[in-house]
C-alpha cells in the first residue's frame, strides 16, 4: 500500500480552525486516498478534521 507522504508532498498534518470548510485540495486528497482504500480515520488524521467529516 502507498504511504500518504508518497501523495503529496505535504510532510505535516494539516491544522485548521474549527468549522472551516474543506479546500478543494481536501477533497482531491480524500478522492486520491478513498482509491487507494484509506480509512476515513487515516484520511481524516492526515487532513486534519475529525472522522466523522
Amino acid at each position: 500500500m502507498t504511504h500518504l507522504n508518497d501523495i503529496t508532498t505535504d510532510t505535516n498534518v494539516s491544522t485548521r480552525s474549527k468549522g472551516s470548510h474543506l479546500t478543494i485540495d481536501d477533497r482531491v486528497k480524500i478522492s486520491v486516498l478513498k482509491e487507494l482504500e484509506y480509512s476515513n480515520r487515516m484520511i481524516a488524521q492526515y487532513i486534519g478534521v475529525a472522522h466523522g467529516t
